[in-house]
């Protein structure tokens, strides 16, 4: 039996894809918190004298992009994309024949990486 080097690109794509819709419905889940029903208040609990000291303590972490992070080859890329990116990650926006549609982190630049290139 010869090995053949050729990629199945359908298998590929459609695994891809999937990915794709698994981290969409993961970022929708993270979304949309649970609600929270408030607790019974003590009545033997002493007042807080802490007053609005809780909302400054809690500060919210910046919001990671959802999908899949890639890792690319920069100097291949550059290449055949115009744009100005100076990143070799990102997330994987779409996916087609020719390659995958990847908005660089933290540039926010759209560029199509070949298959071969990842």
């Amino acid at each position: 039996m010869k090995l053949s080097k050729n990629t199945d690109w359908n298998r590929l794509t459609k695994s891809f894809k999937k990915f794709l819709v698994e981290a969409e419905k993961e970022a929708e889940k993270e979304e949309k918190p649970a609600k929270e029903e408030p607790a019974e208040e003590n009545p033997f609990a002493g007042s807080d004298d802490k007053g609005g000291e809780e909302d400054t303590e809690k500060k919210e972490k910046p919001e990671a992009p959802a999908g899949i992070p890639l890792k690319f080859n920069l100097s291949k890329v550059k290449q055949y994309n115009k744009a100005n990116f100076l990143s070799d990650k990102g997330i994987v926006k779409s996916i087609d024949k020719n390659g995958i549609i990847v908005t660089t982190q933290p540039d926010g630049v759209d560029v199509l990486v070949n298959f071969s290139d990842i």
